[in-house]
């Protein structure tokens, strides 16, 4: 599987998981691009996009972190959105 760094990064700043406060429509927003890249190469690796995305989360914010109840719902629709995406 291969996904864009753009097509993570728009995802990642409408989910918000770590309420950032980022907004998609913002053009010098780039909160989360740097786990938008890693996320990318990380799937384009061969790792399963939940995993990409919690070891980056994990490694950039704390471990654990997407596992806290409040983002974990999140976390899920975000995961959601993208079996929803049309390769």
């Amino acid at each position: 599987m291969e996904i864009a760094k753009q097509e993570v990064l728009s995802t990642l700043q409408r989910f918000d998981l770590m309420g950032m406060g980022c907004r998609v429509d913002d053009p010098v927003e780039s909160e989360y691009a740097l786990e938008a890249v890693r996320i990318a190469r990380l799937v384009a690796d061969g790792r399963p996009l939940r995993d990409a995305i919690i070891v980056t989360f994990d490694d950039h914010f704390y471990a654990g972190c997407l596992a806290e109840p409040e983002r974990r719902p999140h976390l899920e629709r975000l995961l959601h959105d993208f079996e929803q995406t049309p390769d």
